[in-house]
């Protein structure tokens, strides 16, 4: 009869540590990104009139600050195709292009920057890179959530 009832509680332990694991597999669904789904225009038209409800634009900064997204957008989804080129193809990185693609892409944000301060006032401006930093931190804390959540 003991060694029954341990059995049994074997085998509950056992199930329970199988049905915690995360599974992985062709089930698992990856979460598609806002640019997959849209086009261009459309994640520019989206950004632009976040910005304007948050910053309180007028229609031609809006017209301006639209433009400069749909810039954006555009080689981003670029960028994004020729990453998964190179996905598929298993092709490794040297440090040079990576330095070159870091260096590439601060240059990109330094002038998007340089841009909206044309375009802002000096309080919308403000404003912008006040929330800036909060998106920066909010989404480093994000990412060592799931850091610690794929290590369990």
């Amino acid at each position: 009869m003991k060694k029954m009832i341990y059995l049994m509680l074997a085998l509950l332990l056992v199930s329970g540590i199988g049905l915690a694991q995360h599974r992985k597999g062709p089930n698992h669904q990856k979460k598609t990104s806002v640019f997959e789904k849209y086009t261009p225009e459309q994640i520019a038209t989206i950004n632009s009139k976040r910005m304007a409800l948050r910053l309180d634009l007028n229609s031609k900064q809006q017209k301006e600050v639209e433009a400069l997204e749909l810039e954006k957008a555009k080689f981003k989804k670029s960028k994004m195709a020729e990453r998964k080129k190179e996905e598929n193809a298993d092709k490794a990185i040297s440090e040079k292009d990576h330095f070159d693609r870091a260096n590439e892409r601060l240059d990109r944000q330094l002038a998007y920057q340089n841009s909206l301060k044309n375009i802002l006032d000096d309080d919308q401006y403000k404003i912008w890179k006040q929330d800036m930093k909060d998106r920066k931190k909010r989404l480093g804390q994000e990412r060592m959530k799931r850091k610690r959540n794929s290590r369990r």
